[in-house]
């Protein structure tokens, strides 16, 4: 398990629900995303799906588009 030193704190309970859906579905890799109401400064996840992120673009990449995604 990777945590950025960056990030907000984690709650205990919150990596146990984590690593264990990531356990359940055996997935190759399982990330933990936010939803912020103002995201600036921060990336944003691009998604295939509700469950698949296609990709996770830097904020100094992002299209204008992208800017108005909130994860």
């Amino acid at each position: 398990m990777v945590l950025p030193g960056d990030a907000p704190l984690v709650r205990t309970e919150t990596l146990k629900t984590l690593i264990a859906a990531h356990r359940a579905c055996n997935a190759a890799a399982t990330i933990l995303t936010a939803v912020l109401a103002d995201p600036s400064g921060y990336g944003r996840v691009l998604r295939k799906s509700e469950t698949n992120v296609s990709a996770i673009v830097e904020e100094s990449q992002l299209t204008d588009e992208q800017r108005e995604i909130n994860e």
